[in-house]
């Protein structure tokens, strides 16, 4: 399986499975240093949870872990967004 990227939420929200990874690409300073020292085009990771009928995104922030709607977090994200399919959901 291969990194794919996505401009519109709506386009992709029902290929994603639990498990699949969101690999992030920020536009703020702090982003620009991770992907600079870490030599990765990619800022941090997010894990994809779907349940309830929704579509979330598990991820490391300042504060610990979070679980965001992802339909939020597209509204206000500074960057672009890749994901990679790790799994078919069954």
């Amino acid at each position: 399986m291969k990194v794919k990227q996505f401009k519109l939420y709506s386009e992709v929200r029902a290929e994603f499975s639990n498990g699949d990874l969101l690999l992030f690409k920020g536009h703020s300073l702090a982003s620009w240093l991770i992907r600079k020292l870490t030599h990765s085009p990619y800022s941090h990771v997010g894990m994809i949870y779907k349940g309830f009928g929704r579509v979330f995104c598990i991820e490391a922030v300042r504060k610990g872990v979070r679980i965001a709607l992802m339909s939020e977090l597209i509204k206000h994200y500074d960057g672009a967004i890749d994901y990679y399919t790790v799994k078919a959901d069954p």
